[in-house]
């Protein structure tokens, strides 16, 4: 017998708006950013290099992920924006 399938509980733009607005930390900020917009793992995002995000592509790589796979996925506005404001203050300490 199949198991029923349950879909991701997918959050309101105001609880979205409100996590993002809860920390003054750029780095917590630009990783949650990420994690939303990009639709990270929080594993995926802890073994994140800066070299894996590709600001000029609009992209992120993502690398060992699920299944031990290699992929791709998108870079929001957002989070671009973000990262580059925490780089620029040197915050973020990706391995």
């Amino acid at each position: 017998m199949k198991r029923a399938q349950s879909f991701p509980v997918i959050p309101t733009k105001d609880k979205v708006l409100l996590l993002l607005h809860s920390t003054n930390n750029l780095k917590h900020k630009a990783l949650l950013a990420l994690i939303y917009g990009s639709g990270l793992r929080v594993s995926e995002v802890a073994k994140l290099r800066i070299s894996d995000i590709d600001s000029k592509s609009m992209r992120v790589r993502v690398q060992n992920a699920k299944h031990n796979t290699n992929r791709y996925t998108i870079l929001s506005e957002n989070s671009r924006l973000l990262y580059h404001w925490a780089t620029a203050e040197q915050y973020i300490s990706f391995k």
